[in-house]
């Protein structure tokens, strides 16, 4: 699971049993840290770090200021994203995406 979303990263986070494979995506280094500093546990990585080893991969979406992960996927053109489900939580509507890179598996 991938998220830019950091309410739906530590629900994912604390409720999974396996935590390894949530990652929190972020924009850069600077955020990279602030998250390594907080919590050596967590699982911060880079957007660019993350989609140049992730070809297919299932992503939590929001439709707040953390949304720029999708948006960043859509503008770029090499993505094919299906919406799986769609829900609204208190912290804002929620997506489940499945991202496949065109061309790839």
């Amino acid at each position: 699971f991938a998220t830019s979303d950091a309410h739906s990263y530590f629900s994912l986070y604390f409720y999974s049993g396996e935590a390894k494979n949530i990652y929190m995506i972020v924009r850069g280094p600077k955020e990279y840290e602030k998250f390594k500093q907080f919590n050596q546990r967590l699982n911060p990585i880079t957007a660019d770090d993350f989609l140049k080893s992730n070809k297919q991969f299932i992503a939590v979406s929001a439709s707040d200021r953390s949304k720029w992960f999708e948006d960043e996927l859509r503008s770029n053109g090499t993505y094919n994203i299906k919406i799986e489900s769609e829900w609204r939580a208190d912290s804002g509507h929620k997506k489940l995406l499945t991202v496949r890179q065109a061309g790839g598996l």
